[in-house]
């Protein structure tokens, strides 16, 4: 397997965004109006991370294939972050090329990860601007304030070959959580309850509660998970990393896990706070995942890696889960469409994903909630695209992208049944004719398309060879 983000593709989705900003009235109309606010304070103090270029590439996509071929002598043999860094990263030499041009500036250099991909430091405004030949400024758009380079960063001449990006100037949110549910989503329209969605008979195990209801102990009846729990296969011995750019109460997910009887080990969870930690914008998609994921593995512990939305935050959770070597898997259900991330986070997920693979670390990320057109989670009706997207970071080829299920189902609405005959992936365009012929196209595009489970073509990564 040989993965390399094209390098064109950026430029061509810069054209893609900027179609959408031109296209017509509807689409301007719909974009917030940014401001620059002018230059960042010259004495202002900003933490980076200074992602270090990976050595060997083809050696290691080609180590990387081998511990997943059973027949293979590398077959799961993984690395331990020592022995990555020796044999991938960058080597000692380059690193103290780095920490000197940062310090030649007076910027301080805080921290050098073992692995070799990070350099976590702190500079003004002033220093930064320097070092990267740009201008900081503030922008408001909307309610939301952040601060960016007013253009592009240099990456000085002196380690241009070990420096493959920096993060932490922009501080823009751009990622969102994979949350989609018929609540926000005009939901008067329907009236799904208990009483009127039922599933259909000879599909599935019988539970208490209906579709979009269903709680770790129906999933488990509904999967036939218990026949593994008498078998002492119930997470024993196995650690869960949960990725995500919102932080969370950890007594909700006892709580949630206490109501269903659920016998778990005392401090299952542990946060991990990267770069000084999320805010709660988002906390009910990461309550899910920690909820979800430790309900259907009891016995497993859960670390929880949260961090700041923005570039540097959605490559750094990464990156310290990797640097940390902790867990078995790690969980993401948090992404933006792969036509709108910048290459600079595209390039430091995919080798933060290639420290994990070699490491034996499976990352499973959300495939996304906008079927083949992605980027309508940015550009909703009457602004819509038929661009077909994908979403980021399922779309990287060492991530298992992840979708939901429709199970067959009857659901009893205001103007008649709907019914979904058997099992299948998740999506709202069953709903189509009914939504249409009693409330029209324009709330059906509206609210209900499109929403399904990702999928489609990388503009970004080619083909794997395993597909």
């Amino acid at each position: 397997m040989n993965f390399r983000i094209k390098p064109l593709a950026a430029a061509a989705s810069g054209m893609f965004i900027s179609a959408l900003y031109v296209a017509g009235a509807a689409q301007a109309a719909s974009t917030p109006a940014v401001q620059d606010m002018g230059a960042t304070p010259a004495t202002q103090t900003h933490s980076i991370s200074i992602i270090l270029q990976l050595r060997n590439m083809d050696n290691l996509n080609a180590f990387i294939a081998a511990t997943t071929d059973p027949s293979s002598s590398r077959y799961h043999q993984f690395l331990s972050v020592k022995d990555f860094a020796a044999q991938y990263a960058p080597t000692d030499a380059d690193i103290a090329r780095v920490t000197t041009e940062l310090t030649k500036l007076g910027i301080n250099v805080d921290e050098v990860y073992q692995s070799h991909m990070v350099i976590r430091a702190t500079g003004t405004t002033a220093q930064l601007n320097t070092f990267f030949a740009t201008e900081v400024h503030n922008y408001q758009e909307s309610t939301l304030s952040y601060k960016k380079p007013n253009q592009p960063i240099t990456i000085p001449g002196a380690v241009s070959d070990v420096v493959l990006t920096v993060t932490g100037l922009d501080t823009k949110p751009k990622a969102h959580p994979m949350l989609k549910n018929v609540s926000n989503a005009k939901a008067e329209a329907l009236t799904l309850d208990s009483n009127t969605v039922k599933l259909l008979q000879g599909t599935t195990t019988s539970t208490g509660n209906a579709p979009g209801q269903f709680t770790v102990a129906d999933v488990v009846d509904l999967y036939n998970i218990k026949p593994l729990y008498k078998h002492h296969i119930n997470g024993e011995g196995r650690k869960i990393g949960i990725a995500t750019l919102a932080t969370f109460t950890p007594a909700d997910a006892y709580a949630y896990w206490d109501s269903l009887n659920i016998s778990y080990p005392a401090n299952k969870i542990t946060q991990i706070h990267v770069d000084g930690g999320a805010d709660t914008n988002g906390a009910d998609e990461t309550t899910l995942d920690v909820e979800q994921s430790g309900g259907i593995a009891p016995a497993a512990r859960v670390y929880v890696y949260d961090a700041p939305n923005s570039d540097q935050g959605f490559i750094d959770v990464f990156l310290k889960a990797a640097e940390e070597n902790k867990v078995d898997t790690i969980s993401v259900s948090w992404g933006a469409p792969e036509i709108a991330q910048s290459t600079d986070v595209l390039n430091g997920q995919h080798q933060a994903f290639m420290q994990l693979a070699a490491q034996g670390i499976s990352v499973f990320a959300a495939s996304g909630d906008a079927g083949a057109y992605d980027i309508n989670t940015y550009y909703p009706y009457p602004s819509c695209s038929m661009l077909l997207s994908v979403d980021s970071p399922a779309s990287d080829p060492l991530v298992v992208a992840a979708g939901g299920i429709t199970l067959a189902n009857t659901q009893v609405h205001k103007y008649g049944t709907v019914v979904v005959p058997q099992d299948r992936p998740w999506a709202w365009d069953y709903l189509q004719n009914y939504m249409v012929s009693n409330y029209g196209d324009a709330f059906y595009y509206a609210h209900y398309f499109p929403v399904g489970g990702g999928g489609g073509v990388s503009v970004n990564f080619d083909l794997p060879k395993y597909q």
